[in-house]
C-alpha cells in the first residue's frame, strides 16, 4: 500500500514542492477558477506567517496540503471548497475573524471555515458539538478528511509520541467512520494512510 502514496510522506516537509504540486493541480483542474484561490492561497499565508508545525514545517504548508488532497482523493471539489480548505484554520489559529472572511470570500467559504474550527467565539467546542456541525454536509466532510490526511502523512515527524498516538486514535475514532457516511472510497484511503504512518511510526 505504501507505493498508492507515493512520497507523500515524505514531500509533506517540503512547503516549496507543495506549493508546486498545488498550483500544478489548478492550472489542470480549474484553470478558469484561479483568481479566487490565488486570494485564499495568499489570505492563508499572510495569516499563518511565522507560525510553525510541530515537525518544523511552516504552517501554511499544512493548509496547502488539505487543499491537495482535497483535489486529489475527492469528486468534483469546486472553487469555494478549494477555498475552504486553504482557509480552514484561520479562524482557529490566527486573528482573522469571520467578518474578513465573508468579506474576502463571501458567506459560504465563511460559514465553511467556521464550520471546521473547534472554537467559537474564541472558546473551544465540544468533539459532539463539532462533529455534529459536520454531519451530513459533504462539502465539507471532504475537506475535513483531507486536512485529516494531510495530517496524517505529517504526524510521523511529529516529536510527540503522545500526538502521534492521539492522531491515530481519533482518525479511526472520529474521521474514517465521517468520511464513510459520505465518501466510502476516501475514508478507505485515509484508513490506509492511517495504518502506514502507524508502521512508520513503529518502525522508527
Amino acid at each position: 500500500m505504501e507505493s498508492d502514496f507515493g512520497n507523500k510522506f515524505e514531500d509533506i516537509k517540503d512547503s516549496t514542492k507543495l506549493e508546486q504540486q498545488f498550483w500544478i493541480l489548478i492550472e489542470s483542474k480549474m484553470p478558469q477558477a484561479k483568481e479566487k484561490i490565488k486570494q485564499a492561497f495568499a489570505y492563508s499565508k499572510e495569516k499563518h506567517e511565522g507560525q510553525e508545525r510541530d515537525e518544523g514545517t511552516p504552517y501554511y504548508s499544512h493548509c496547502i496540503a488539505t487543499a491537495i488532497n482535497l483535489l486529489e482523493y475527492t469528486t468534483s471539489p469546486t472553487e469555494d471548497q478549494v477555498c475552504i480548505a486553504l482557509l480552514h484554520d484561520t479562524l482557529e489559529d490566527t486573528n482573522a475573524t469571520y467578518d474578513e472572511l465573508m468579506a474576502k470570500f463571501g458567506n459560504y467559504v465563511a460559514e465553511g471555515v467556521q464550520l471546521l474550527s473547534k472554537k467559537r467565539d474564541g472558546k473551544k467546542i465540544s468533539n459532539d458539538e463539532y462533529y455534529d456541525g459536520l454531519r451530513g454536509r459533504k462539502d465539507l466532510i471532504d475537506i475535513k478528511g483531507s486536512d485529516r490526511l494531510a495530517n496524517i502523512f505529517s504526524i510521523v515527524h511529529s516529536p510527540s509520541p503522545q500526538k502521534q498516538e492521539r492522531y491515530l486514535r481519533e482518525t479511526r475514532a472520529n474521521i474514517i467512520g465521517l468520511v464513510s457516511s459520505v465518501h466510502e472510497d476516501f475514508s478507505k484511503v485515509i484508513a490506509s494512510a492511517t495504518d502506514m504512518a502507524e508502521k512508520k511510526i513503529r518502525e522508527k
